[in-house]
């Protein structure tokens, strides 16, 4: 009996320690997977950040371009004012060389008109 209860307590003793053997594999196979996770969620992060700060500066960019370009349109806009007052100032400057043409000319035709201011 005691043979028996010896043997069957080494069997159990065997079984636990298979057992313990296993839990370790399994365990360390979990702790690969989470290493594994761990680092896919890294290279995930490390991506969106990547994308993250592209898209920033594309949006950057584009407003650099956009205020430059609404500079240049402004620099057109004044460059066009200046035309269109530039003209404005030769018609009238042509328009005051009209009327003084046309007092000259009205001028010869009145009669002389005295120092008492009668013709």
């Amino acid at each position: 009996e005691e043979a028996r209860l010896a043997e069957e307590a080494e069997r159990e003793g065997r079984e636990r320690a298979a057992m313990g053997k296993e839990e370790a594999r399994v365990w360390e196979l979990v702790a690969r997977e989470a290493e594994a996770n761990a680092a896919r969620l890294a290279a995930e992060e490390a991506r969106l950040a990547e994308e993250e700060a592209r898209k920033e500066e594309e949006a950057r960019a584009e407003a650099e371009s956009e205020s430059r370009e609404r500079t240049a349109m402004g620099e057109e806009e004044a460059r066009v004012w200046e035309l269109v007052a530039q003209e404005e100032e030769a018609r009238l400057a042509e328009e005051k060389a009209r009327l003084a043409e046309e007092a000259r000319i009205r001028s010869r035709e009145l009669p002389p008109v005295t120092e008492e201011g009668k013709p």
